[in-house]
């Protein structure tokens, strides 16, 4: 067989199960990271599962929060610091279920499916530090490599509609160094 015969022998192997199987998922969360203060925001997801346990997956995060440094509260010459926080990750990777999943046709209510995932991707951080009398201001922005790495369980409402729940860590690597977070995300996801 020839290279090219060899490869596209493959790649039908791969794509032909996936499209006869594959299903979308679309969903939404509320997330909170820690870190920071603690940063709530909304996390849109978008899934293919490519067959009964894996989910190509890509979530994307926005988050911002804000805080008060209390140390300078009684301070006269600054006042109150308030440092507000924006930040965005784009994350793309798989998610590995342990039980068999079935297809919409034949999901059985109140099932829980458990599963792990892996993401890489990219985030974005925005810090913006203020007092109230204006004799300190800055602002960074900053972009770098992340990776993510949780589990959680999917419950199954009905044919088309999943409760998520997951816990992960979240490593992203600002300027030389690594930060580690905890993310927490309950939402609903749509089936199709």
């Amino acid at each position: 067989m020839k290279p090219f015969s060899k490869r596209l022998f493959l790649l039908l192997l791969v794509i032909v199960p996936t499209f006869t199987w594959a299903q979308l998922e679309t969903g939404v969360s509320y997330i909170h990271e820690s870190g920071n203060n603690g940063l709530n925001g909304v996390s849109p997801s978008l899934g293919w599962q490519l067959n009964r346990y894996v989910v190509a997956a890509i979530d994307g995060d926005f988050l911002w929060g804000s805080s008060k440094v209390g140390v300078f509260d009684t301070t006269a010459s600054t006042g109150s610091i308030r440092i507000k926080t924006d930040s965005q990750n784009l994350l793309a990777g798989a998610m590995v279920r342990f039980v068999g999943w079935k297809a919409t046709q034949k999901l059985e209510k109140r099932k829980i499916l458990p599963f792990a995932e892996v993401l890489l991707g990219e985030s974005r951080i925005h810090q913006e530090i203020r007092d109230f009398t204006g004799t300190l201001s800055a602002r960074t922005t900053a972009t770098n490599f992340t990776w993510d790495l949780g589990g959680g369980v999917d419950y199954t409402i009905d044919s088309h509609w999943l409760a998520r729940a997951n816990m992960d860590l979240l490593r992203s690597h600002f300027i030389a160094g690594g930060q580690s977070h905890f993310r927490f995300r309950l939402g609903v996801v749509r089936v199709f």
